[in-house]
């Protein structure tokens, strides 16, 4: 029995709580500071294909955006590479076939990825002309007006 609860004592000092690949962001921009340190900032869906698999995993390492209209800087065309899965770590952007929103992008060599490292806003959905932002939804001309003056 000692020797159940040592060995149980050990594991809990000698494991960490969290253990993950993928390290976790220490913490998160605002909706605010995201749209100021963001460099292309566009109305987007996911283009079809959806995905082009990375070499050695099954999550997309890139999607393509459409980009429907742009709201901050000057996207590359109408249609953008964006990272998404960087090996099994979640920290590009993700979108559902048929999802439109406002996406907040940083330029990279090889296309545009998630601002700062993906620990801010990636997406805001849009729904009916209506933007999910700061916990409220709002009409689009309403969230251009107060977020992208």
């Amino acid at each position: 029995m000692r020797s159940w609860i040592a060995g149980l004592l050990l594991l809990m000092l000698g494991v960490p709580e969290y253990a993950s690949p993928c390290s976790p962001c220490p913490s998160e921009l605002s909706l605010s500071q995201t749209i100021q340190k963001a460099d292309l900032i566009v109305i987007g869906t996911l283009a079809k294909p959806a995905l082009q698999l990375g070499p050695a995993d099954r999550q997309p390492s890139f999607i393509t955006v459409v980009v429907e209209k742009t709201l901050k800087g000057k996207a590359s065309g109408g249609r953008i590479r964006v990272h998404s899965f960087y090996g099994m770590c979640p920290f590009g952007l993700s979108m559902e076939a048929d999802e439109r929103a406002v996406i907040y992008l940083s330029k990279v060599d090889d296309g545009y990825a998630s601002v700062d490292e993906g620990c801010a806003y990636k997406k805001t959905p849009i729904v009916n002309a209506s933007v999910m932002a700061d916990g409220e939804w709002m009409p689009l001309a309403d969230f251009q007006s107060k977020y992208l003056p």
